[in-house]
């Protein structure tokens, strides 16, 4: 019996694929990557207008703090009485420094630093958006 089942094989045609097989499979899976690309940059757009909105109100956040802090009256006194700033200038530097709102400029740069990532991140779904068209 397990002569008649080895001839039974042997005597078997070989099962070729048909002859677009392979093409149809690249084109499927090129589709595939063709539209999951298209999400990310669809995805990387909506972050990149959001890190705008973001950085615009934080311009806006920052710049009323600046005006509203004691940093901007120490800097205009630079102004008005640049011989006492120059007789005092370590201790006018110290207190630049003490006065300046560095907590809402990390909230303005946040969103610039994010903002500038995913338009790198954009440009970089877009060129490789290009070997799949």
């Amino acid at each position: 019996m397990s002569d008649k089942l080895s001839q039974l094989f042997k005597n078997m045609p070989e099962i070729e694929p048909s002859a677009g097989l392979a093409g149809m499979v690249f084109q499927s899976i090129q589709q595939e990557e063709a539209k999951k690309i298209r999400w990310q940059l669809r995805f990387t757009k909506i972050v990149s207008a959001g890190c705008a909105l973001a950085a615009a109100y934080g311009v806006f956040v920052f710049g009323s703090a600046l005006l509203n802090s004691e940093f901007a009256n120490m800097l205009s006194l630079s102004f008005s009485d640049l011989n006492v700033i120059a007789v005092n200038w370590g201790d006018y530097f110290q207190s630049l420094a003490e006065t300046f709102p560095t907590l809402t400029a990390i909230g303005l740069l946040v969103p610039i630093f994010a903002f500038f990532i995913s338009i790198s991140s954009y440009l970089n779904l877009n060129e490789r958006r290009h070997k799949y068209i």
